[in-house]
Order: C-alpha cells, then sequence, then structure tokens
C-alpha cells in the first residue's frame, strides 16, 4: 500500500513529519526540492518492511550518514553513508565500531540520483536492497535489527552534518500490503497544479466578503492565511480549474490527491471537511476529515487512481476540478 508521496510543491513542510525548508526549483527533475543542513523525516505507521524511493542531491561532497531508519523510541537501527565519488554502506547501529552490513557496487556521484531501498527490520533474515538509477548496487541478507531495538519502525530521516547542505525530492514510500504498491516504488514525480479559475460550484465564500474569484483566495503557494474561503453551511461546496498539465510521451499519471490547509473557527454546521475532483462530470470525494481546532493544518486526499471514466490521461487532468465541501 502507499504510505506517502511528496514532492514538497506545497513548500511549507507540511507533507513531511519534520523538516522541509530552504525551498529551490528542481532545475533538472522539474518543480521544487527542500533542501538544507537540517534533517528532514518521514513517518513510518509502525513498519517491519518496507520500500522507499527518493530524489537525493549530493551538495557537500564528504562522507556523511545521509539516511537513517529509526526505530519507536527513537534509535537509530540501520543507517547508510555515501559521498561524491564513494561507495554507498550500510551500518546496524550496534557495536563499537558499528557493524558494516555491505557496501555498493558503484560509486555514488554529486548530483541528483535516484535511490530505492527494500528494507525489512530482522535479527535473523533482514534484507537491505539499495538501487541507483534504476541499477541494483547493494543487495544484503543480515541480521538489520539491533539487540536494543524496538519491535517495529516508525520514521525515516535524510540528514548530513550540520553545515553542510543536501537536497531531496519526490518520496515515495510503499509497505508491503495490498495488492498493488506493496514493492518497489519505481521513480515518481510529483507534480502540483494550483487553481487558476472558479469551477462549477462557488458555495463558500472569501474574505474579501464575496464568493466572486473565489480561486484568488486559495492559490498561494506556500499557502497564505491572509486570505481563504470559508463557511459553515453543510454540503456547501468550491471547485477550481488548476493550472496546465504538460506531460512527455512516456510519462503517465499514477495517482491523483488534492491537498488544502484548514482549520474550524465554529461547529455550527459540523467541523469536517471533505477533499475531492470533479472529472468526466463526477465528483470524487474522500472520506470527510475532522478538523483539528483553530490552527490552520494540512489535510490531503488518499490517492484517486483514476475517474469515473478509467485511467487518468493529461486531457483529463486538464479538465479537472479540485474542490472541497463542507461535511
Amino acid at each position: 500500500m502507499r504510505i506517502l508521496t511528496a514532492g514538497f510543491e506545497t513548500r511549507n513542510g507540511n507533507e513531511v513529519l519534520q523538516g522541509g525548508e530552504n525551498y529551490t526549483p528542481n532545475t533538472v527533475l522539474g518543480g521544487w526540492c527542500a533542501g538544507g543542513d537540517n534533517p528532514i523525516a518521514v513517518g513510518l505507521p509502525n513498519l517491519t518492511e518496507f520500500y522507499i524511493s527518493f530524489a537525493y542531491r549530493v551538495v557537500a561532497t564528504g562522507v556523511y550518514e545521509r539516511f537513517k531508519i529509526l526505530d519507536s523510541a527513537g534509535n537509530v537501527v540501520v543507517y547508510f553513508t555515501w559521498g561524491d565519488g564513494t561507495k554507498l554502506k550500510a551500518y546496524r547501529n550496534e557495536g563499537s565500531p558499528n557493524a558494516q552490513l555491505g557496501e555498493s557496487t558503484g560509486l555514488m556521484r554529486e548530483g541528483w540520483s535516484i535511490v530505492e531501498i527494500h528494507f525489512k527490520y530482522a535479527s535473523s533474515g533482514g534484507v537491505i536492497e539499495v538501487r541507483r538509477d534504476g541499477v541494483s548496487i547493494l543487495n544484503v541478507t543480515d541480521n538489520t535489527k539491533p539487540a536494543s531495538s524496538e519491535p517495529s519502525l516508525t520514521k525515516v530521516e535524510w540528514r548530513t552534518t550540520q553545515g553542510q547542505t543536501f537536497q531531496l525530492d519526490d518520496i515515495s514510500l510503499n509497505d508491503i500490503t495490498g495488492s498493488e504498491d506493496n514493492s518497489w516504488c519505481g521513480y515518481n514525480h510529483v507534480i502540483g497544479l494550483i487553481p487558476n479559475i472558479n469551477g462549477d460550484s462557488s458555495g463558500f465564500v472569501g474574505s474579501d466578503g464575496n464568493s466572486t474569484n473565489n480561486y484568488q483566495l486559495v492559490d498561494d503557494v506556500p499557502a497564505s492565511t491572509g486570505d481563504y474561503v470559508e463557511s459553515d453551511v453543510l454540503d456547501t461546496k468550491d471547485f477550481y480549474n488548476v493550472s496546465t498539465l504538460s506531460l512527455s510521451a512516456n510519462d503517465v499519471i499514477q495517482r491523483v490527491w488534492v491537498g488544502a490547509r484548514a482549520r474550524v473557527t465554529n461547529t455550527d454546521g459540523g467541523n469536517g471537511l471533505k477533499l475531492g475532483v470533479k472529472s468526466s462530470g463526477a465528483e470524487i470525494f474522500d472520506a470527510s476529515a475532522q478538523l483539528l481546532g483553530i490552527d490552520w493544518a494540512y489535510y490531503r486526499t488518499a490517492d484517486i487512481k483514476a475517474d469515473g471514466a478509467g485511467a487518468w490521461n493529461e486531457s483529463k487532468i486538464n479538465a479537472l476540478q479540485i474542490g472541497m465541501k463542507v461535511s
């Protein structure tokens, strides 16, 4: 099952558990990426096996701990080091020095690489597999669970030495459950589309006191709380058309989701919000998200892999409306 897809297109850190800063255009892969010298972390829902894919750019060229896997007590169980022109090495965080579990057959490099990792957490039969740009570079079966560690994993973390920088983009995370998205993620590039004109419904009232150009109040990237739309009437809807998508010949749209920052200021009409899309004449809303309180928070739908008329394509996306409903 897909646990997370994140591309930092919101440019506000809401997509990840921790960090996400210094957003800059990704001039190689497109869109935006995050970076800096502070850790960026993603939560794991008490997993013991997962697959993760991410785009990583070596900026600080020395050999540093760049990717860590942590248990539910916050202990690092396994970590990976690499630098420009060096081998990637995997270590179990146990012993002195820590036990090296393996090293890559090829060298890492400065610039962007697509790194994919399969990790199985076990004291016997643990697995570490690593691919760089689609090529297998490390395959180890060993003890991946330090004796003092907890039963499950709750976080992965990208970092480097303080004062040295890195860049990160296009994270995909799968567990091993379900009939799909239960193995290698492959490389998934996230493209962000923003509202650019009102859609078929404009029931919310804007912070400007009307419902005339609601899309202009929800199109800020990163999100601004200086303007917004609001409603306390159950089933009130807003829909927006979005910016144009232009794909290359071999691109395939795997999933669509809608995200928004929202809060509740009263409960007269309920305190839920449904996010969704309108495509091929059908409205597809996610389950109601219960808003957490008066502080702004980020909410997103589950992946929408198709509309009622079948798989996504460029023409469908360019006719798509995104929206929300009070629930």
